[in-house]
């Protein structure tokens, strides 16, 4: 169905009767004082009506094609302003796209009516659909006119991936001492399928460049054992995990603070025994680890304060203190507010495992070796009761005795009875010193 158009151009046949274009044109007391009285021929009011009659019709044919409205005569002009601004905002969305007819990086189109000079002033828009995926920086030549580079958003020539092919690219002319010295060139503000340029970021709502987070420009280093969800910098890791964050070398009596966390501590030339007092932490040091390790020639103790607590998988839960022999290191963990886990070959000497005393070692394991001597009875060959320095928890499973004497005679010890504190003691001489090992568990 046809949609109404009442508007009808006027005198438009092959034979009109209306003056010529050049006689109307040249017709100057007409064109601009109109008629006067007098006689006014039929060709010269033809020709005026035909041109507000054209005019009239174009407008109404416009209406009627970009919104599907009627465009009636009906002697108002309500409906028709309306619909003729509808008309405008539709043919203003309706973009000619402008086929690439250029190279990679050299890009050219035709206008349908082509420009006979280049933009001077900024906001002139081409719509081009591109034929050929950009690798660097580019230029664009409408209708044949000098080339101008193409720029993107962040105010910089393109890299290369902007302009995919068979992307539809906006390009609008710039003209400004901002870009290309103020020279004309093209700002990319979009293309389908292209990446997207923007400048720098220095807030916190600005998108970021590839380069600033392969750079790390403008990115902050988060405080020492931040634990957020903002965005870490290579330092920051390295401080906290991939390396320490400082080194120390105590040689006497040293108090840890929360900065010394994280840090290598290694023990030096210290001339006595001496200890390292860890800091009182909270939560936010949880998952912080300090290695301390014990160069020098003499034992140091690990202690905490105010209430602190030292646990690891071989001590006791709840112990405040140990000790690192020479020659061997720790990892101390903070594993919650004033609460830290042990781990390393300097800790094991430490360990309820690995306990120890006058006359007996412990194994992991249950393994129990006790070490001792007892005196012969003053009766060769008769019993005396030997104790051992602590009892075994399940049994006694061998023995061995050796005697300590000058003498050139035979000489012998022996035991019987065992049981778990102990056994009877034999000597082949009055009050002849004897030694023994006794192995349990």
């Amino acid at each position: 169905m046809t949609t109404e158009n009442d508007f009808i151009p006027f005198a438009v046949g092959g034979s009109a009767n209306v003056i010529s274009q050049a006689t109307y044109a040249a017709d100057t007391t007409l064109t601009q004082g109109g008629f006067t009285a007098g006689i006014a021929t039929s060709a010269q009011l033809n020709k005026v009506w035909r041109q507000s009659s054209i005019m009239a019709a174009v407008i109404a044919s416009f209406i009627v094609a970009e919104t599907g409205q009627t465009a009636i005569d009906d002697g108002t002009t309500a409906t028709l302003l309306t619909n003729f601004t509808n008309a405008v905002n539709a043919a203003s969305k309706n973009k000619i796209i402008l086929t690439d007819t250029g190279t990679a990086n050299a890009y050219t189109a035709a206008n349908p009516v082509p420009l006979t000079a280049l933009p001077t002033a900024t906001g002139f828009t081409q719509t081009v659909k591109i034929a050929h995926l950009n690798t660097g920086t580019s230029t664009y030549a409408p209708d044949g006119l000098a080339t101008a580079p193409i720029y993107g958003l962040g105010g910089a020539v393109l890299q290369g991936g902007e302009l995919p092919a068979n992307g539809v690219a906006t390009l609008v002319s710039f003209v400004d001492p901002l870009l290309n010295s103020g020279n004309l060139c093209w700002v990319l503000y979009e293309c389908v399928g292209g990446a997207q340029q923007v400048p720098p970021a220095t807030a916190s709502q600005h998108a970021v460049q590839l380069g600033q987070l392969a750079s790390g420009l403008n990115l902050a280093t988060p405080a020492q054992f931040d634990n957020s969800t903002k965005m870490a910098s290579t330092a920051f890791v390295w401080q906290n995990r991939a390396g320490f964050n400082g080194v120390l070398g105590p040689s006497s009596n040293t108090t840890l603070t929360t900065a010394n966390l994280g840090s290598f501590v290694a023990c030096l030339n210290a001339a006595s025994p001496f200890t390292i007092t860890l800091p009182v932490t909270t939560s936010a040091f949880a998952s912080v680890s300090t290695r301390i390790v014990n160069i020098s020639s003499q034992t140091i103790t690990i202690q905490t304060q105010s209430g602190g607590t030292i646990q690891g998988p071989f001590n006791t839960v709840g112990g405040t203190s140990f000790t690192i022999p020479s020659n061997s290191c720790v990892d101390v963990l903070c594993n919650n507010a004033n609460n830290f886990i042990v781990s390393g070959d300097g800790q094991i000497g430490s360990s309820f495992l690995f306990a120890n005393g006058t006359g007996f070692q412990k194994f992991p394991g249950g393994l129990i070796i006790q070490f001792s001597s007892f005196t012969a009875s003053a009766t060769p060959g008769a019993p005396v009761t030997v104790t051992y320095p602590i009892p075994f928890p399940v049994a006694t499973t061998g023995i061995a005795t050796t005697v300590s004497s000058a003498s050139t005679s035979i000489v012998a010890s022996w035991y019987d009875t065992p049981t778990v504190n102990g056994f009877n003691g034999h000597g082949s001489l009055a009050t002849l010193t004897c030694n023994y090992i006794a192995v349990g568990h």
